[in-house]
């Protein structure tokens, strides 16, 4: 069976006789391919890679036009002053030479189902005015922002019926709306400032009988009737980590588009659990340590030695009552803890060397405390610096 086909009968949900086989790679590891392979694309024919993501052509907005306008109004921008941007011409057929070639190598000589990226409104206004900007925007410039979207809109509906005209097989609209735990913006926002734009689109595409695919990170349950509507045969990545079901997938909208998914590099990978970690830590520190830092230090200064003395040694001693209960829970209680916050006991480990870091955390502020007050700068480097040196030892590990 030819690659494309095979891509082609998992779209149509079909069974093929192996699952469609692709890995994005030549953007972020290129070099270390290229010491084994010789290249990426002999490392795509050797595991027999079954379909392409094309990347380039041109930009609506020039980047030169989008610095000089951002220096022009103080470095910032927001939906009005971005009004001003030209658009560009999507139809300059020399801006399309490198996506030519790829749809030559990968399609005409390797029989590879290819699809081409082109950005979502949302997401190009991003990159131009920052996300901050752009969900205030949301509340303060909706008309501004309407026009913003129409533009992009028209642009990437041109730009699209060129791809399709030079043999693309999908085109995937990048549009990032999620956020951990939901969208980025309320539901009535995506009904009434993105569902309409990314229809015109999708009627588009599928006027021209092509297939069609929606990227976006993050948690977008809230809106998968409406992705639904819209057309989309193909949503990616189905990103498991925020919230995203694949055993609801299955139960509810299995053969009704279909799942481009891959590693999860929140979770598979690994990305993220140092920093849920060390957020944790310094979280139950911060919580434990009662504040009496900063009272102890203001404290300092009006009382005598014999008192200072009394004052961090009850500070020490009331420390330890309560973090050392807290950090021996999560060593006892890291399986537990673990498959509360990873789903897995895989980090369990790490959770009880979290526990100890708690405790070994506290003892050292208030050491720490004790030893600026006193003016000890020697002992104060000494307690410092074998604390971040273990910290940068763990990082690394």
């Amino acid at each position: 069976m030819l690659s494309r086909d095979r891509v082609i009968q998992v779209l149509r949900h079909e069974t093929p006789d192996r699952i469609p086989v692709y890995a994005w790679v030549k953007f972020n590891m290129t070099p270390q391919i290229e010491q084994v392979f010789g290249s990426v694309a002999a490392f795509e024919d050797r595991y027999e890679f079954d379909f392409a993501h094309i990347f380039g052509g041109p930009s609506t907005f020039s980047e030169s036009a989008v610095t000089a306008l951002r220096e022009s109004n103080g470095g910032r921008l927001d939906p009005r002053a971005a009004l001003d941007l030209p658009v560009s011409d999507p139809g300059m057929m020399e801006d399309y030479r490198e996506i030519i070639a790829e749809i030559r190598h990968h399609k005409q000589e390797r029989d590879r189902f290819v699809y081409m990226q082109t950005p979502g409104s949302f997401e190009v206004v991003n990159s131009i005015i920052t996300l901050e900007a752009h969900l205030r925007g949301l509340l303060e410039y909706p008309e501004q922002l309407r026009e913003l979207y129409r533009r992009q809109t028209a642009w990437s509906c041109a730009f699209a019926r060129n791809c399709l005209e030079l043999g693309v097989d999908m085109i995937f609209v990048a549009d990032d709306w999620g956020a951990q735990k939901g969208l980025m913006f309320s539901n009535d926002t995506w009904w009434s400032m993105i569902h309409p734009y990314h229809r015109i689109t999708t009627d588009a595409v599928k006027a021209r009988g092509a297939f069609l695919s929606l990227h976006s990170d993050g948690c977008v349950n809230a809106v998968i009737d409406g992705i639904l509507d819209l057309g989309y045969d193909v949503v990616h990545p189905w990103q498991e980590s925020a919230g995203m079901s694949l055993a609801d997938y299955h139960d509810h909208y299995r053969g009704r588009f279909t799942v481009m998914g891959g590693l999860d590099v929140q979770t598979t990978i690994g990305f993220g659990r140092l920093d849920v970690l060390s957020t944790l830590q310094s979280a139950l520190t911060s919580v434990l340590l009662l504040g009496l830092d900063t009272g102890a230090t203001r404290l300092y200064a009006a009382i005598g030695d014999r008192e200072r003395r009394r004052m961090f040694g009850s500070w020490m001693t009331l420390s330890g009552a309560v973090v050392v209960p807290v950090g021996l829970s999560l060593a006892l209680f890291r399986d537990p803890v673990s498959r509360a916050l990873f789903d897995s006991t895989a980090y369990s480990a790490a959770v009880a060397f979290t526990g100890m870091a708690v405790i070994g955390a506290t003892v050292q502020l208030v050491a720490l405390t004790a030893l600026r007050n006193h003016g000890r700068p020697p002992a104060f480097a000494g307690v410092s610096v074998p604390y971040f040196s273990a910290s940068h030892c763990i990082v690394e590990k």
